[in-house]
């Protein structure tokens, strides 16, 4: 039976993925922190990366902790599958305003990972069985649907940037903004992603980049300090890929 709180969960993987369809592989790397100005990099299809097995992608999460010294736990693959399959399935019941919004726009980012390999990692603040943080690594993205989900995106960023989501009666409005980011990781950006339902607000920070390859995804349940909790999603996403080459 379909809640607001899976509504949300839903509508974020898919958010998650289609930003990180949008990501595009880092230049050379650098030592100063990258500021960034704009979430709209643009895909260079002819960058061939190597393609990291599900397993290697899980391994990358064993050297990192959170901002609180907690290791990061990852999913098991066939839980992910069934998370990724439900979510899917979810969205084609999903009705978004503007329409525009939805369809292959709200889907789009699964598309471009199928035959990708995957793995999700979560950690828990002491004494909370919920997760705070998140962290998605995506290996092997196909770089034409890659360039084609770009720039339809970039043609559809300015109208989605408020939507309404309605499935089986339950109703949530999202709205996505982006928020200053510092990384050691060229390429990066940083989104705040606004959810409303009748069970309250929800608000979460994501930020992406693109390192050999692999697009990392750090994203934190905010608490309410949106400016630390950047800093620390950034924190993590610079750990991880330092490790990539």
């Amino acid at each position: 039976m379909f809640n607001a709180h899976r509504i949300v969960l839903a509508v974020s993987a898919a958010a998650a993925l289609s930003v990180s369809a949008c990501a595009a592989p880092a230049p050379a790397p650098s030592s100063a922190p990258v500021h960034s100005q704009t979430p709209t990099p643009t895909p260079t299809p002819t960058v061939a990366f190597k393609k990291y097995t599900n397993a290697e992608l899980a391994e990358l999460f064993e050297s990192v902790d959170n901002a609180e010294g907690s290791p990061f736990v990852a999913m098991p693959p066939a839980q992910l599958e069934q998370g990724i399959a439900a979510a899917k399935k979810m969205l084609t019941s999903i009705k978004v305003t503007p329409a525009v919004c939805g369809g292959a726009a709200l889907t789009g980012g699964f598309e471009a990972t199928q035959g990708a390999s995957m793995a999700v990692a979560t950690s828990r603040p002491s004494g909370s069985a919920s997760p705070v943080q998140t962290v998605s690594l995506v290996s092997g993205v196909d770089q034409a649907k890659l360039a084609a989900l770009y720039a339809k995106n970039k043609e559809q960023s300015k109208k989605c940037g408020h939507v309404v989501i309605e499935v089986a009666g339950q109703k949530a409005e999202s709205s996505v903004v982006e928020v200053p980011v510092a990384t050691a990781t060229p390429g990066s950006f940083a989104v705040k992603a606004t959810s409303t339902t009748s069970m309250g607000v929800i608000t979460q920070v994501m930020v992406t980049a693109m390192k050999g390859g692999v697009v990392i995804n750090s994203i934190y349940v905010s608490a309410g300090n949106i400016a630390l909790e950047t800093k620390q999603a950034a924190a993590t996403l610079d750990d991880i890929a330092a490790q990539i080459k």
